[in-house]
């Protein structure tokens, strides 16, 4: 299994890390959470094209063999339930919510996400999930979904911190919990999950150091 030989940019959404400023705060890709210094969470849902640049880069540094590739690989049943194509050959979803992986995996991203931001950016950014507090204070009580239950693709934004409320269920910082995205009344009200599934994705929160 191979994807394109893209030049590492680290994708977030429709917004990429070459364009990073020494004069920019914010991490690209997001936006500062409100009360909480040095603080930034994703504006978007982790998409589909963004993992596959972070398959490549692990097929880069390890090989399309190694364990540490093909632990990386989301459960393609899961992900080919949600969307009905192959994840390897679809471009039709690449800015689509990444479904179809486990808590482990996303912690293992956001792990990555760091290193390799930190590098780029030459200084000490930590990405990890977010907890249900700082998803509470980005959307300040704006918690009723607009939306039809589905996925969507991220690009389509009407809040600073779009799909919250209208995407995918996310994960969040407690192994098991997430908030109910698209598919409640509520968006924050959280729900357990087991195993990957193909209405759960997850988004990064970051912290400068």
């Amino acid at each position: 299994m191979h994807f394109l030989k893209y030049t590492l940019t680290i994708f977030v959404g429709a917004i990429i890390l070459s364009s990073f400023s020494p004069y920019r705060k914010n991490p690209a890709g997001t936006s500062s959470v409100p009360g909480l210094a040095n603080t930034f969470l994703d504006k978007t849902e982790i998409t589909n094209i963004a993992w596959k640049e972070y398959l490549y880069d692990i097929e880069e540094q390890e090989g399309a063999d190694s364990d540490e590739y093909k632990q990386a690989l989301p459960d393609l049943a899961v992900w080919e339930m949600a969307y009905g194509e192959n994840f390897t050959a679809s471009k039709a979803y690449d800015d689509y919510p990444l479904v179809g992986v486990s808590y482990q995996q996303a912690i293992a991203y956001c792990e990555w996400r760091s290193e390799r931001v930190s590098e780029k950016e030459h200084r000490k950014i930590v990405y990890t999930l977010p907890s249900l507090k700082e998803y509470k204070m980005v959307t300040r009580g704006e918690t009723e979904n607009k939306m039809a239950e589905g996925l969507y693709s991220t690009n389509f934004g009407f809040r600073t911190f779009s799909g919250i409320c209208e995407n995918a269920a996310e994960m969040t910082n407690k192994e098991g919990i997430s908030i109910a995205g698209a598919n409640r009344t509520t968006c924050l009200e959280t729900k357990e999950y087991h195993s990957p599934s193909p209405s759960l994705g997850f988004r990064c929160m970051a912290v400068l150091k």
